[in-house]
């Protein structure tokens, strides 16, 4: 895949990611809005229950048609979640799975980078995306290998004198 189809794919992602946040942010709108409409409802009922079981002790049919609105805003509420659930589960990212250790080939978990056992270094498939073959370079000349090297550490010099530990 080259630079552009990758870049293509991030810029998707995002996009898809961000109207995922917008279709949350509706929902849960619309869930406090259908919340709030049914506890009006059912605050009518209360006080039109209340006046009339204290008038006279019989319910009254505007109950009932109160209690099927609150009803009707309740299962919209419950409609909106669903969507919030599943908008969700689409987005989680699936568990990731424990593997062997390529040396002593015990279980360990996906997400370790060192066997606990041995010690080795855990590789990831993530981690092992296709490198462009490059090309190799020429071997240095002998004098910049020696270069290379870690000489032995030098002895202080005179000028070093003042700053070598004291025995």
């Amino acid at each position: 895949m080259d630079f552009l189809d990758t870049l293509n794919l991030v810029v998707k992602n995002i996009g898809d990611k961000a109207n995922d946040a917008l279709e949350l942010t509706r929902l849960t709108g619309k869930i406090a809005a259908e919340r709030a409409a049914a506890g009006e409802d059912l605050k009518k009922i209360g006080a039109m229950y209340y006046e009339v079981y204290a008038a006279t002790g019989e319910a009254v049919p505007e109950v009932l048609e109160l209690c099927q609105s609150a009803k009707a805003h309740y299962d919209a509420a419950a409609a909106a979640q669903a969507d919030i659930d599943r908008i969700k589960a689409a987005n989680a990212p699936a568990p990731a799975q424990d593997v062997a250790c390529p040396v002593c080939g015990k279980v360990v978990p996906a997400d370790a980078n060192y066997c606990p056992v041995c010690g080795a270094r855990i590789s990831h498939p993530a981690e092992e995306a296709p490198q462009p073959a490059a090309e190799e370079p020429a071997e240095a000349p002998a004098e910049e290998v020696v270069a290379a090297e870690d000489p032995a550490p030098a002895e202080p010099q005179a000028e070093d004198a003042d700053f070598a530990p004291q025995e």
